[in-house]
């Protein structure tokens, strides 16, 4: 997943790439621009999936910037940032077809909660796609992109995968295990509790609640399997991380 971040001020840039790198650390900054022509420039090299654009920039300002986006990169997602809270940006920016508009300074779980929903439909399209890139992907690859799509839902399981794929359970696990070195289970718990470990950190959401966001029914065994993957309670990783002001 790649991300470039586009804004006037460095301290504002070298901030968001902060967060960003600790909230997910499996993404790529693809490129922090400080004007509009160098953010084009970027996005149209490294092709990210999602942009952090500031409205008021230099030789290119963002809007002018993403119009331009749309015409290289469809389905590069855009989240403006703005510190005018102008109906006449948010109107345009909604024509761009915008992910979302935050105003500055920008509200860091607000932030979090925009970049996970960026993420969930990346992931998305991607589920999409699978169907003309089925030649191209392995099943273990297929199902690992259906994962990722859908490991937020409770009712999602071996069958349910293997079904879509037009396969048979155990030849799936078997092909996850070998390419992937995970069982279907191993992969799914792991999506969850990644998932789980960054709205312990980053936000202030009951248990129930990220339990529910995470995939899980029950609060007690969310609690439980948490604790066996990360060798603590999430009571304990959320008060471990905030002391560490991550």
């Amino acid at each position: 997943m790649k991300i470039l971040i586009a804004d006037d001020e460095r301290t504002i840039r070298n901030g968001l790439a902060g967060l960003i790198r600790n909230w997910f650390p499996s993404w790529e900054i693809a490129g922090l621009a400080e004007n509009g022509k160098q953010a084009l420039r970027i996005a149209t090299q490294e092709k990210p999936q999602i942009a952090l654009v500031d409205i008021n920039m230099p030789e290119m300002n963002g809007l002018e910037m993403i119009e331009k986006l749309r015409s290289i990169l469809p389905n590069t997602l855009v989240v403006i940032l703005s510190g005018y809270d102008q109906f006449a940006y948010a109107q345009q920016g909604i024509r761009l077809g915008i992910l979302d508009y935050l105003l500055k300074p920008v509200d860091r779980e607000q932030l979090f909660m925009v970049l996970r929903e960026a993420e969930e439909r990346v992931a998305k399209q991607s589920v999409e796609r699978i169907e003309e890139l089925a030649d191209e992907l392995s099943l273990a690859q297929q199902a690992r992109v259906l994962l990722e799509a859908s490991f937020t839902d409770p009712e999602t399981s071996l069958n349910q995968v293997a079904a879509c794929l037009h396969m048979s359970a155990s030849s799936l696990t078997r092909s996850m295990q070998k390419e992937l070195g995970m069982s279907f289970g191993e992969y799914l718990t792991a999506l969850r509790i990644e998932k789980a470990s960054c709205l312990l950190a980053n936000t202030e959401q009951k248990m129930y609640e990220i339990a529910e966001n995470c995939g899980y029914g029950s609060q007690h065994y969310f609690s439980r399997v948490f604790r066996k993957q990360r060798g603590e309670t999430p009571q304990t990783y959320r008060k471990t991380k905030r002391g560490k002001g991550q």
